[in-house]
C-alpha cells in the first residue's frame, strides 16, 4: 500500500522454532503481508521439542509439504531430524546486539535445513554463516554465555503466561492465534482494516 509508512505498526508477537516447517512457512507469509501492510514482529524464539527430535510423522509431513507448495515455499522433504537450540541462541544474539544483521541469518538458518536439508544444530555448519555474516563474535557469545539462553527462557515463560503451546503462534493484543490458520485471520484482518487496494 502507498502509505505504508504513514501507519502504526501493528504489533505481532510469533512465537518460533527454526526446526518447525509449519514456522518456515509462517514466516514467508508473514514476510509477504510486512510488504503490504505496517507490521511490527517481535519474534520470540522457543525450542519446542528437546535435541536431535525435530522430526514429524507422515501425516504432519504430507500436510507441511502440501501448505509449502500451496504458498510457494521450498521445502525439502529429506530433512534431517535435529536440534534447534543453537540456532535459536544465534538468532536470539543477533537480534538483540546485531537487528541490521537479523533477517539475512534468519533466511539463511531457514534456507539451510529447510532447502539444502543440514541440520541446525551443527556448530561448524553454524560457525561458518556466522563468520560469513560477520557475526561470529555474537555466536560465542550465544553459545558460551548465559544471557541468550536467559532470553530464550523468558520467551518460554512468555509462552505459558499467554497459553501458547505450538509453533507458530501468533499474538495480538494478548489473543493467540496458532498455527497456519493464524497467519492467514492475520492477513484478512489487516485487508479489512487497510482495504485491499
Amino acid at each position: 500500500m502507498s502509505d505504508k509508512a504513514r501507519e502504526v505498526a501493528v504489533p505481532v508477537s510469533v512465537f518460533f522454532d527454526y526446526a518447525c516447517p509449519f514456522s518456515h512457512i509462517a514466516s514467508a507469509r508473514l514476510e509477504q503481508l510486512a510488504a503490504h501492510y505496517p507490521l511490527a514482529l517481535h519474534w520470540r524464539f522457543i525450542e519446542t521439542r528437546s535435541s536431535n527430535t525435530w522430526s514429524l510423522d507422515a501425516a504432519a509431513e504430507a500436510s507441511a509439504l502440501e501448505q509449502a507448495q500451496r504458498y510457494g515455499v521450498p521445502l525439502n522433504s529429506e530433512r534431517p531430524a535435529t536440534g534447534s537450540r543453537p540456532a535459536l541462541l544465534l538468532a536470539q544474539a543477533v537480534l538483540d546486539r546485531r537487528p541490521e544483521r537479523f533477517w539475512d541469518l534468519h533466511h539463511a538458518l531457514l534456507r539451510v535445513h529447510f532447502v539444502q536439508g543440514h541440520r541446525l544444530d551443527e556448530a561448524d555448519l553454524l560457525g561458518g554463516l556466522a563468520r560469513q555474516l560477520g557475526v561470529e563474535d555474537l555466536a560465542q557469545q550465544a553459545w558460551h554465555g548465559p544471557e541468550f539462553l536467559q532470553r530464550l527462557l523468558e520467551h518460554v515463560e512468555a509462552a505459558l503466561q499467554l497459553g501458547v503451546s505450538s509453533v507458530p503462534t501468533l499474538v495480538l493484543d494478548n489473543r493467540r492465534f496458532a498455527g497456519l490458520d493464524a497467519v492467514n485471520t492475520l492477513e484478512q484482518a489487516l485487508a479489512e482494516h487497510y482495504g485491499s487496494g
